[in-house]
């Protein structure tokens, strides 16, 4: 039973999480990288915001891992550029089939 337990551990889920978003950002191309970053970068300051509103701006830039955005958002919370809220509305992309996005803060 404890082995089990071990599964729905929740620093393992993170662990497991920050991973894959490592392993994400590693592959994906440097220019839409810094692409992205420049778009989070450019949001208002106090202006709330989800990865949705940073598509448009990478019109031009392409990757064949578009899941390392999450690498760009975690290093753009931790250049103090924006940070995380508790709050998620769906996505509007048809692409992500309205899944929950985080909303971020631009600081």
């Amino acid at each position: 039973m404890s082995e089990q337990m071990g599964l729905f551990n929740g620093d393992v889920a993170r662990a497991a999480r920050d991973e894959a978003i490592d392993r994400a950002g590693a592959h994906a191309s440097q220019a839409w990288m810094d692409a992205a970053f420049h778009a989070a970068s450019r949001i208002a300051p106090g202006a709330r915001f989800t990865t949705d509103d940073l598509w448009p701006a990478l019109d031009g830039h392409w990757t064949h891992e578009p899941r390392a955005l999450g690498a760009v958002m975690q290093r753009v919370a931790k250049m103090g550029i924006a940070r995380a809220t508790n709050d998620h509305v769906l996505s509007k992309r048809p692409q992500c089939h309205a899944r929950p996005l985080r909303v971020w803060i631009r600081l």
